[in-house]
C-alpha cells in the first residue's frame, strides 16, 4: 500500500464517520449493534427443521427425541441473544430489565411451539387442498413461497405479541425477499390459510383475517396513512380491512360487500358463495 493511498483511506474512513454523526438513525449504534440479520435467518431455518423434521434436515422422527432437544437449546440460545441485542439498540428498558424480558420471552416462544405446529399444520392442509396442482403436503412444505411466509409470520407474530423490537421485521423481511409476499408480524389470521401463487401480496399490520381465508396474488390488505406526526410516526388513519371466515379474495374481487361465485374446492370442484367482508378502520372493528 502506497503512502498517497494509506492517506486517501485514512481520511475517507474520518469523512464517513461525520457524515454517519449528522444522521439520528446512528445515535443508538454509537453503543450498540443492532440484530444479525443472519442469525435471525438462522433461527428461522432450525425452525423448519423442528416443527417439520425430515424435510429440511437428515433427522427423522425416529431421533426426534435427541436433535429436537438439541435444537431447542440452540434455537433458545440464539434467540435469546438476538432479542438481548434488540432491546438494547431499542434502549426503552433499563439494562437491569433486559435479560428477564429476553428469558421470559424466549420461555413463551419455545413453550407456543407446539400450537403453532398444529396451526401451521392446518396452512399446510389449506394449501394442498385448494391447489389442483398440488402433488403431495411434502411438495407444499417444501417448495410453495406461501407456505414458507406464512411459517414465518407466525414465527415473527409472537414476538411480535411480546413487543420485541426489530426482530419480527427481519424475519418477515426475509420471506418477503424470498416469496414476494409481505406480511406484517402485526397482523392476525386465522386457520387453514392459504396464499396462491402470492407475488405482491401485502397483509398491513392491523389487518385481521378469519379462518379458511384464501387470497391469490396482487391483493393488499391493509395501508395506513403517510402523514406523520411530531414523533415521526404514521397517524394511524387506517384503511384496513377486516376478512371474515371462508374467504376468497383475488386481484379481480370487487371492493364492496356482496358475494361471487368462484370454483375454490381442490377435488370436487363445486362452486362456493364466496362472501367479501369489508374492513372497517381499527377503531371500529377491533
Amino acid at each position: 500500500m502506497t503512502k498517497d493511498l494509506d492517506e486517501v483511506i485514512k481520511n475517507t474512513s474520518s469523512e464517513l464517520k461525520q457524515n454517519c454523526k449528522t444522521q439520528d438513525i446512528f445515535e443508538k449504534s454509537c453503543h450498540n449493534s443492532y440484530p444479525s440479520r443472519e442469525e435471525v435467518i438462522q433461527i428461522i431455518k432450525d425452525l423448519r427443521r423442528l416443527l417439520f423434521p425430515g424435510y429440511f434436515g437428515n433427522e427423522t422422527l425416529s431421533s426426534y427425541d435427541d436433535y429436537s432437544q438439541n435444537l431447542l437449546n440452540e434455537i433458545s440460545e440464539k434467540l435469546n441473544e438476538q432479542i438481548v441485542i434488540a432491546l438494547r439498540f431499542d434502549g426503552s428498558l433499563p439494562e437491569e430489565k433486559i435479560e428477564e424480558k429476553a428469558d421470559r420471552t424466549c420461555r413463551l416462544f419455545i413453550s407456543k411451539l407446539p400450537a403453532l405446529q398444529k396451526i401451521l399444520f392446518t396452512d399446510v392442509e389449506a394449501i394442498y387442498q385448494g391447489d389442483p396442482a398440488a402433488q403431495s403436503k411434502a411438495e407444499v412444505v417444501t417448495s410453495y413461497p406461501g407456505a414458507l411466509a406464512i411459517f414465518v409470520y407466525r414465527m415473527a407474530h409472537v414476538l411480535y405479541g411480546e413487543n420485541i423490537p426489530a426482530i419480527p421485521r427481519l424475519m418477515t423481511e426475509y420471506a418477503h425477499s424470498r416469496t414476494g409476499i409481505d406480511i406484517n408480524a402485526g397482523a392476525v389470521i386465522g386457520e387453514y390459510f392459504f396464499i396462491d401463487h402470492g407475488t405482491g401480496i401485502v397483509i398491513g399490520e392491523t389487518t385481521v383475517i378469519g379462518n379458511h381465508v384464501k387470497i391469490y396474488q396482487g391483493v393488499t390488505l391493509g395501508a395506513l396513512s403517510t402523514k406523520r406526526t411530531g414523533t415521526g410516526r404514521c397517524k394511524e388513519t387506517s384503511y384496513n380491512r377486516r376478512l371474515c371466515n371462508d374467504i376468497f379474495r383475488s386481484i379481480n374481487s370487487r371492493r364492496r360487500n356482496g358475494y361471487r361465485r368462484q370454483r375454490c374446492n381442490r377435488r370436487q370442484q363445486l362452486y362456493y358463495k364466496v362472501y367479501f367482508c369489508w374492513l372497517q378502520s381499527l377503531h371500529e372493528t377491533v
